[in-house]
């Protein structure tokens, strides 16, 4: 029932060909054409904010993106994203437009729960590719394959700073294990705990993959550093919540003093999906 009355929203949205406006907490900022195009794989409201996962039709793999016609003005991409992201497709490759029209997509999904006249600002990227948003909400992108997810959360008027950031990762293990690579000897001594709820070891190395990943994101805004993967452990549990321990090179007694650092994961279908914020007081100076 949900889910028809987002889509007849978004048909009539279409159908008067004006920018979309925000639509109610239950609804997805897309048009009827980009449901045709793309598909919601999910919604969730997490601890973090909410998160929004597009996925690209069956049919509409990256050869149908390379077909599109995106500077024909009555494209329905203009229906549902800013010019200037409109502009940053037609300029980018077409492995970039993929990626980038689908974070978008899910971005706008995600920031209409917070009622915000989507259109009035672009979601660009910064100097460090983090997607752009309206003064006083915070985010994250993330993408794989024909996935695009995003998640938003409205910033809080306490006296702390939080940040997000989110990671979405294939379930299946990667043909070479990279365990060596992105997990501390203490963290690969502890793999095997989530076997209890049908997780295989091969398949947690990916999920502690994707929670640094997410993580690093959330982090990243207030250290302002590169963080390798074995300068941080984290260690899931299976209520789907995670904890981080810092092995920083540089300024390790320091984070634990800037804030602190939720995760949580989720198992969607043949993917990892994870979730991260950071909540620094104000008072503390960033890490340089």
């Amino acid at each position: 029932m949900a889910q028809s009355i987002v889509l007849s929203t978004l048909k009539q949205v279409c159908r008067q060909k004006i920018r979309p406006r925000a639509l109610s907490s239950n609804s997805l900022l897309l048009s009827s054409a980009a449901n045709d195009f793309t598909e919601i794989l999910f919604d969730l409201e997490l601890p973090e904010g909410r998160c929004v996962g597009v996925q690209l039709n069956n049919n509409n793999q990256t050869t149908k993106v390379e077909e599109e016609d995106w500077s024909d003005p009555n494209h329905w991409v203009n229906t549902c994203l800013h010019p200037e992201e409109v502009k940053y497709i037609l300029d980018a490759t077409t492995p970039v437009k993929k990626s980038f029209l689908l974070g978008r997509l899910a971005m706008r999904a995600s920031l209409s729960k917070h009622e915000l006249l989507q259109n009035d600002e672009p979601c660009l990227k910064d100097l460090h590719g983090r997607p752009t948003l309206p003064k006083g909400y915070v985010g994250s992108i993330s993408h794989k394959g024909t996935i695009g997810v995003a998640l938003s959360r409205k910033c809080s008027s306490s006296t702390f700073l939080t940040t997000v950031g989110v990671d979405i990762e294939q379930r299946a293990p990667k043909k070479r294990s990279i365990a060596n690579k992105i997990l501390t000897q203490r963290e690969r001594d502890n793999l095997g705990n989530l076997k209890r709820i049908n997780i295989s070891t091969e398949e947690e190395v990916m999920l502690r993959f994707s929670l640094k990943e997410a993580i690093y994101k959330a982090v990243h805004p207030v250290i302002n550093q590169y963080v390798g993967f074995q300068e941080a452990e984290v260690i899931p549990f299976e209520n789907g919540t995670a904890t981080v321990h810092w092995n920083l090179t540089n300024n390790n007694n320091k984070m634990d003093k800037l804030g602190i650092v939720t995760a949580h994961w989720k198992k969607i279908k043949h993917h990892f999906l994870t979730s991260a914020s950071f909540e620094q007081n104000e008072d503390e100076e960033e890490i340089h």
